[in-house]
């Protein structure tokens, strides 16, 4: 009996030890995976430059450029005389959609006025101009589309603004039909922007304005600006568009 007992003890530690090694080798069922998010920054770049004049106003031969940066362009103006000055804007490859406008800022714009106007005191009908909404009339503008040849077809004017004070009107135009994304950047580094139609292309003061209205224009300047902002994150609300949204949102950041 007691070899019994002992042959069956042993057995049972036999089958402990098999049942503790099988444990032993047991695990979870687990898997394991990784992502990982890398953010890059978008960015958008603009630039604005015209061409290059001489002295009497016609482009260099050379077809040489101008920025904001460098001297600015003078004008030696006669009536009937046509003048180059092709502002234009141009977005570098790869940049993210975008809405762009030009702002075009003239300034003694109540003189500019006076200029197309048939009497000092009272100013032809096509000319008047006694509030802001007014300048812009079935997208013919008033006196600055006088002086310059526009492409309305890829820029729109959308506002006029007049500072009495500091006696400027600026019109805002925005491009035409909307947002513009770049191409991307195909490599080749001797084209790194998409160049844009420029806003008008030359300046001609009428050959109908005598001596004394073209004195008017004197010393007048015309400053363009040009601004970009990120289309995407903008939706159209309280009737007005999405590019609007984007505008107000330009002007109060």
């Amino acid at each position: 009996m007691k070899k019994t007992t002992k042959a069956l003890a042993l057995v049972l530690c036999a089958m402990l030890l098999v049942v503790g090694s099988v444990m032993g080798t047991l695990a979870y069922l687990t898997s394991t995976d990784e992502v990982t998010n890398t953010f890059t920054v978008g960015d958008i770049e603009i630039k604005l430059d015209e061409a290059k004049v001489d002295e009497n106003g016609k482009a260099l031969a050379s077809g040489e450029r101008t920025t904001p940066e460098d001297a600015t362009n003078s004008y030696h103006i006669l009536p009937g005389i046509e003048y180059d000055k092709d502002p234009t804007v141009w977005v570098k490859e790869g940049s993210e959609e975008a809405y762009i406008r030009m702002l075009v800022a003239v300034s003694n714009y109540d003189q500019m006025l006076l200029a197309f106007s048939n009497d000092d005191d009272d100013y032809d009908d096509a000319y008047i101009v006694t509030q802001a909404s007014e300048v812009i009339v079935e997208g013919q503008m008033v006196v600055l589309d006088n002086l310059v040849d526009r492409d309305s077809s890829a820029w729109k004017c959308v506002k006029f603004t007049q500072d009495t004070t500091a006696n400027i009107g600026t019109y805002e135009f925005r491009y035409y039909p909307g947002a513009y994304k770049a191409t991307s950047d195909d490599g080749d580094t001797t084209v790194d922007y998409d160049k844009l139609n420029a806003l008008f292309t030359t300046i001609t003061v009428p050959e109908e304005i005598d001596n004394k209205h073209l004195g008017y224009l004197n010393n007048t300047k015309i400053t363009i600006t040009a601004q970009a902002i990120q289309a995407e994150g903008f939706v159209a609300q309280d009737g007005k568009t999405a590019e609007d949204m984007a505008w107000e949102a330009f002007s109060a950041n």
